[in-house]
């Protein structure tokens, strides 16, 4: 299977839509409890390696996620993962897009 095939499956659109929900929760309970919305820290640094960070523990971690079949070691799933946490917020919005325009 050609690789950009591999990360255009649903397993890699639920994943990356997953790390979105999970950062979206993060940061809404992180930014009203410690009032870190004017952060340069927080906005500049954090929230941009979260994504990667959160995709790359759920590919140590979570054993039982339906990941395609090429990639069967633990270093295949970090990667997956990583790589789902880099697009989650583009996936985002196309998905958000996409849905839209259908209601």
């Amino acid at each position: 299977m050609d690789i950009l095939a591999i990360f255009m499956t649903w397993n890699f659109l639920l994943l990356s839509l997953a790390i979105s929900a999970i950062l979206f929760v993060i940061r809404t309970i992180a930014e009203n409890k410690w009032n870190l919305k004017d952060n340069h820290w927080w906005n500049n640094v954090i929230m941009p390696i979260a994504p990667i960070v959160i995709g790359c523990l759920f590919g140590a971690i979570a054993v039982g996620f339906p990941y395609p079949a090429e990639i069967v070691k633990i270093s295949g799933r970090i990667c997956f993962g990583i790589v789902a946490g880099l697009f989650s917020g583009q996936t985002f919005k196309v998905v958000r897009g996409l849905l839209s325009a259908k209601i």
